[in-house]
């Protein structure tokens, strides 16, 4: 598929929010990775799956997609979370695959790698439906979240019952995504968000979230074909180390 995103901006999660570098990333995943752990529910259920108890259904529907909803205005979110561990990662580095489908009035849906389920901690990646705009924050807890950067805007926006593929890695203190549609391969080869930040270095987990946006009454997002893979030393030495050396 045709690239849309040449140009990713690298920014610094330190507080004051410095713009570092303006970074084109053009590598391809080249090398072969372990799979950490990889869920595509035909089997029917999801064994595995630790969920967050908000009032939200949490099942794998017809389609054999896992669905997170609910109909109403006293529940905000749904969340649930997974490691290769149980509820945790057995390292701090890897690399998340996921297909979304969100379906209108949802407000967002999104991701959150090295997430700890505890304190609410972690770097979570969003598709805000009603702006159009993708972003990572940093949560440092259920209500305090810092801005990694700016808000980003997809090229057309976020449509309603499309498939989205998103892929977010995090590698010591580097953080970056990418989202596209149509077939999963080839992927694009630049990535839309680059951001730098080492508050969290723990494993944490990948959770999955689905949130209601503040005028709606009704939430829906289906995730499938997850894939959690590690990073090759080769890949972290040579891609990131080339990263690093640019700032």
């Amino acid at each position: 598929m045709s690239n849309l995103f040449p140009i990713a901006t690298a920014e610094r999660g330190d507080g004051s929010m410095k713009t570092l570098a303006f970074l084109m990333v053009l590598v391809p995943m080249v090398f072969a990775q372990d799979v950490l752990f990889e869920d595509n529910f035909d089997d029917g259920n999801a064994n595995g799956w630790f969920e967050m108890v908000t009032g939200a259904t949490y099942e794998v529907n017809g389609d054999l997609r896992y669905e997170l909803s609910y109909s109403g205005i006293d529940i905000i979110y749904a969340l649930t979370y997974r490691g290769d561990l149980g509820g945790s990662m057995s390292d701090s580095n890897y690399s998340v695959l996921v297909e979304t489908i969100t379906h209108e009035p949802t407000g967002k849906t999104g991701l959150n790698i090295r997430f700890d389920p505890v304190t609410f901690s972690g770097y979570a990646l969003y598709l805000n439906y009603a702006t159009g705009n993708y972003y990572i924050l940093r949560y440092d807890s259920f209500t305090s979240y810092v801005m990694l950067g700016s808000y980003l805007p997809y090229p057309g926006g976020f449509v309603y019952d499309t498939a989205y593929w998103i892929r977010f890695e995090c590698l010591n203190d580097h953080l970056r995504a990418k989202i596209w549609t149509g077939p999963v391969s080839p992927e694009p080869d630049y990535w839309m968000i680059v951001r730098v930040d080492d508050t969290y270095q723990n494993n944490g987990c990948l959770d999955l979230e689905s949130l209601r946006d503040p005028s709606g009454t009704y939430f829906d997002t289906e995730v499938d074909n997850i894939a959690v893979t590690s990073f090759p030393v080769s890949l972290e030495s040579s891609t990131w180390g080339a990263i690093k050396n640019s700032f």
